[in-house]
């Protein structure tokens, strides 16, 4: 894991940003300067822009040329500290030197400093909004007439300007960070620099961003530059960065946070418009960049193979650089990954979420909107004035992991799958390995029947990746597995587990386009099949598709019911979808009624029955939020297959065993269900 520093350059090596000739400029403007008084130069850009790396270039240039000072302000807090610390550091820097010249400097700046500081402490409480000039004018009139002092400052002062003229090279101070001052801070910097620390040979550089110190320094942004252009000589702007360079900037710590972090393939025709005009037009800074680099590697760490690359990195730009944005999109989650947002009236509550979202940075509101547009297609559909670049196909979102599936902006936002999910990469091992039934089957095997269900879900989107070659070892290793799928409905919109199998199997039908291919594959796979249910769904599924024809669908059912005709009650009892195949094959076929009459004598036929044939439904009472997941039998019809007086007496009959077997709870519901129904009970129609 790599952390991209926020310190600024150290030397010209490190430069990406094309500015080491403007740093060896004004490095030449430094030693160029008047000698007969200090002179100030400024180096102003925004945060984040370079201007300690700047000054770093310039200190590289001046090697050993000038006796170079950093003073950094924002180390010490109040002028008494300020000033004192200041002259200190200026003479230990100066220290260094052996001629006899310099050695008197750092004694009389030691007195000077140790001056000042004895003047501050001493002077009586005044206005702490009173300026700098003003305290040190009261500190020393205040001296002079307690104390009597035989040397005054100005003489001090005399004496120093004097020794810094006979110096033979220019002192250089940096005062950098000047813009994280307080006001007041600001202001004794400034006044420092013009008033106290006004000796020749003395060069000052201050770093800082402009409009804020000039806000500082005025009653207004105005007034504050008019002052800034009396202390200082010569303004230089940090360059602009050129594009080219802050995007081979961008691209390389974006290179560097996905090397060795497990990711997704880059879409490169998604990532080309967010890029473009999502990604890009935050990164106005390198400490924009480093910013955005240094949050990935743990993005990327955690969730790199479940989200697609180009929205995770385009919604990391936005969560470190546009903080309040991201906070209206994770919002508006529900909203914006609702599957019926786009059908919304425009006073919908879902339809609010989104207009809200360009609200929360009204100057970048176009930029705002075309990151919706392309993040969440669906939801700026109607609802934002933006031109809709992105794949509106959910079948891709699902495939690609776009973060317009609910499911998947879900796990950005939660850096971790949804409970119950099961990883991406698991999927495509699935998916890859199809061709081959008994590493299919193995796998399978080993899921518990949860994670089961949510793989065939999953695989749905895969579709395109399906290959004909695949197709018979898959449906044979799937379809011999239905048997462990839930039966039962957990929600309003929720459907039973052999529906998210029955859509595989139509999209792995559909891959074989030849129709008499088709047929014929179907065919060979139904003999293979270890469940009747299994062999049944096939066709079925392959009829409702129009895979197969009419009147071959026919011949196959036939086929199918009169293997059940030909069965025993014992191998029926394990049928995951029992009640289905009886109702079909006993309409197709009469002779196949009275065989059925005789499979209810035994228990197990009987209690298999009612647990396939019962149903789940779920209802809502009007202005209630709370659902109600309820169960029915088809009794009308088990009494038809059965005889109704037959059905009672099995039921009952059967009941007297039930405490004595360790039936499956599903099985356990529905006999008790059909005690009800004896009784009278029906459930209520809404």
């Amino acid at each position: 894991m790599t952390i991209n520093s926020d310190h600024p350059i150290e030397s010209s090596s490190q430069d990406r940003l094309g500015r080491v000739r403007i740093g060896e400029h004004i490095a030449k403007q430094i030693l160029g300067a008047s000698r007969e008084a200090s002179f100030v130069i400024s180096i102003q850009g925004p945060w984040g822009c370079g201007k300690s790396s700047l000054l770093n270039l310039i200190s590289e240039h001046l090697h050993e040329k000038v006796t170079l000072v950093r003073f950094n302000p924002w180390l010490f807090s109040g002028t008494d500290q300020l000033l004192s610390r200041y002259f200190r550091e200026l003479s230990l820097e100066l220290s260094g030197g052996k001629e006899e010249r310099l050695q008197s400097l750092c004694q009389a700046l030691d007195t000077y400093a140790g001056s000042l500081s004895s003047l501050l402490s001493n002077v009586p409480a005044i206005d702490p909004y009173t300026g700098l000039a003003k305290v040190l004018v009261s500190a020393a009139r205040w001296v002079l007439k307690k104390l009597g002092t035989p040397k005054s400052l100005d003489e001090l002062r005399r004496s120093l300007r004097d020794q810094f003229q006979n110096l033979d090279r220019k002192v250089v101070v940096f005062i950098d960070d000047l813009d994280r001052m307080s006001k007041e801070e600001v202001k004794d910097i400034v006044r420092l620099v013009r008033l106290v620390g006004d000796f020749p040979n003395l060069v000052y550089v201050l770093a800082f961003d402009a409009d804020r110190v000039a806000g500082l320094l005025g009653e207004n942004v105005e007034s504050g530059r008019a002052y800034l252009q009396k202390i200082v000589q010569i303004a230089h702007d940090v360059p602009i960065a050129r594009p080219t360079d802050l995007d081979q900037m961008c691209f390389q710590v974006m290179d560097e946070a996905i090397q060795g972090a497990s990711v997704r393939e880059l879409d490169q025709n998604a990532w080309s418009n967010l890029w473009a005009l999502v990604v890009r037009p935050l990164m106005s800074t390198p400490r924009d960049i480093n910013r955005f680099g240094n949050a990935l590697d743990v993005t990327l760490g955690s969730i790199g193979r479940e989200v697609a690359l180009a929205d995770l990195l385009s919604l990391e730009a936005v969560r470190v650089l546009r903080p309040k944005v991201f906070a209206s999109l994770r919002e508006a989650k529900d909203a914006l990954t609702s599957a019926t947002i786009e059908k919304a009236t425009a006073d919908s509550s879902d339809a609010k979420s989104i207009q809200a979202i360009p609200k929360s940075d009204e100057e970048h509101r176009e930029w705002v909107e075309e990151m919706v547009g392309l993040l969440f297609p669906a939801a700026a559909e109607g609802h934002l004035q933006v031109r809709l670049l992105a794949s509106r196909n959910k079948t891709e979102w699902a495939l690609n992991r776009r973060v317009a599936l609910a499911e998947v902006f879900l796990t950005y936002l939660q850096h971790t799958l949804p409970e119950g999910e099961i990883e991406t990469e698991f999927v495509e091992k699935a998916v890859s390995t199809m061709k081959n039934h008994e590493a299919v089957s193995a796998l399978l095997t080993e899921m518990d029947d949860q994670r089961m269900e949510i793989l065939f879900r999953r695989m749905e989107a895969y579709e395109l990746n399906f290959q004909p070659d695949q197709v018979q070892p898959a449906l044979c290793a799937l379809l011999d597995q239905a048997h462990r799928l839930r039966e039962d409905k957990t929600s309003f919109f929720g459907g039973t587990g052999d529906q998210a199998l029955n859509r595989v199997i139509y999209r792995l039908l559909k891959c074989v386009v030849d129709d008499e291919e088709r047929t014929k594959l179907i065919q060979n796979t139904l003999p293979t099949l270890l469940w009747i249910s299994g062999k049944w769904t096939l066709v079925i599924v392959a009829r409702e598709s129009k895979f197969i024809t009419e009147l071959k669908a026919e011949e196959l059912l036939n086929g199918i019911y009169l293997e059940i005709q030909n069965s025993d009650s014992l191998r029926l009892s394990q049928e995951p979808q029992l009640y289905r195949l009886i109702i079909n094959a006993t309409a197709s076929n009469i002779a196949l009624h009275a065989r059925v009459q005789d499979f209810a004598l035994d228990d197990g036929f009987l209690f298999q029955l009612l647990r396939t044939g019962m149903s789940d439904g779920a209802r809502q009472s009007l202005g209630s939020v709370q659902v109600e997941i309820f169960s029915a039998l088809p009794w009308e019809e088990l009494g038809n297959l059965l005889g109704e007086k037959t059905l009672v007496e099995r039921v009952k009959s059967g009941a007297s065993s039930w405490d004595s077997l360790a039936l499956h709870p599903r099985t356990l519901k529905a006999l008790k269900l059909a005690e009800r129904y004896i009784e009278g009970w029906r459930p209520s129609r809404f």
